[in-house]
């Protein structure tokens, strides 16, 4: 849409700025894109930690069910 606005202002109104000023505000919308996909992406990819507040909800779900003693926490979890 952008690109045809901006010929329409190049053919009609002979206004040559229009063209490249349309090309990087298209170009900013590009990056500011890929730049969230990004973003996502790796956070997905590091299996980065929920915050204190969400782990905590989730722990206390387990915990209401009768089958479940215990959720490990950080502070409760020992590594082999």
């Amino acid at each position: 849409m952008a690109v045809i606005v901006a010929i329409l202002l190049v053919s009609e109104l002979d206004w040559v700025m229009a063209d490249p000023i349309f090309g990087a505000a298209i170009a900013f919308y590009i990056i500011c894109s890929a730049y969230r996909i990004v973003h996502n992406s790796l956070n997905m990819l590091i299996d980065r930690e929920l915050p204190d507040t969400e782990s905590e909800k989730i722990r206390q779900i387990g915990l209401k069910h009768e089958v479940v003693e215990l959720v490990p926490t950080s502070s409760n979890c020992i590594l082999k």
